[in-house]
């Protein structure tokens, strides 16, 4: 079948169509999870430029430890929400998971960085708690600097 203005095949029907109840309960739950996901990160930017330029070394320290204690799980939940409720509207809305490209650049970004949270960004923070406690005690080993 094609569209009478543009001769365009009419994309395919989802496997399964949300109705609109539940799409637009869905779409609230991808958007506070994106939006929540990006205040974690400016959390994140302002507790590192604290612990880097704060003023005094308790605040830093503190600042570190904060970092290490409250981040990670709440960066990954928000990912790992927003990547679920954004492959359920990609099924069951005309959007798709791979029909266009922006959809799928978006889809891969999040696996990506959901990966990289927990490869790379949880393993470390024992070391960035620890060194947050040493701080203010000037114990620091020089080797974390």
């Amino acid at each position: 079948m094609t569209t009478a203005t543009t001769g365009a095949a009419a994309p395919p029907a989802p496997a399964f169509r949300l109705d609109r109840r539940w799409r637009q309960a869905v779409l609230v739950a991808h958007i506070v999870a994106g939006g929540a996901w990006i205040g974690i990160d400016v959390i994140v930017a302002v507790l590192v430029l604290t612990g880097r330029y704060g003023g005094t070394v308790e605040v830093r320290g503190l600042a570190y430890e904060a970092l290490a204690t409250f981040v990670v799980w709440p960066m990954l939940t928000a990912g790992l929400l927003s990547l679920v409720t954004g492959v359920v509207l990609g099924i069951g809305t005309r959007w798709g998971l791979l029909r266009y490209w922006w959809v799928a650049v978006k889809l891969a970004l999040n696996v990506v960085l959901c990966t990289l949270i927990v490869l790379v960004l949880r393993p470390g923070m024992d070391d960035v708690a620890a060194y947050g406690r040493d701080l203010p005690t000037g114990t620091v080993d020089p080797a974390t600097v």
